[in-house]
């Protein structure tokens, strides 16, 4: 075990705290979302970052689909 004090930092960085408001909000505006969209995400995926990230951009994904879907019927 190292005591690189950057080495557990990483560690804490790769999950969020749900219980932390100061941390959810950080992160939320590190991902582009709400605190709201955040903790919603949580609950499907968990609070590690990259499961959260690729959450986050299938949502996006599949609301650009629909909004390009509803053009072409129009």
């Amino acid at each position: 075990m190292t005591a690189d004090p950057n080495v557990s930092r990483h560690r804490d960085d790769e999950r969020i705290n749900v219980d932390d408001d100061a941390d959810v909000s950080r992160w939320a505006q590190a991902l582009c979302t709400t605190p709201e969209e955040l903790r919603a995400a949580m609950r499907v995926v968990g609070s590690d970052v990259l499961r959260i990230k690729g959450h986050l951009f299938m949502r996006l994904v599949r609301q650009h689909n629909r909004k390009g879907r509803d053009r072409d019927v129009e």
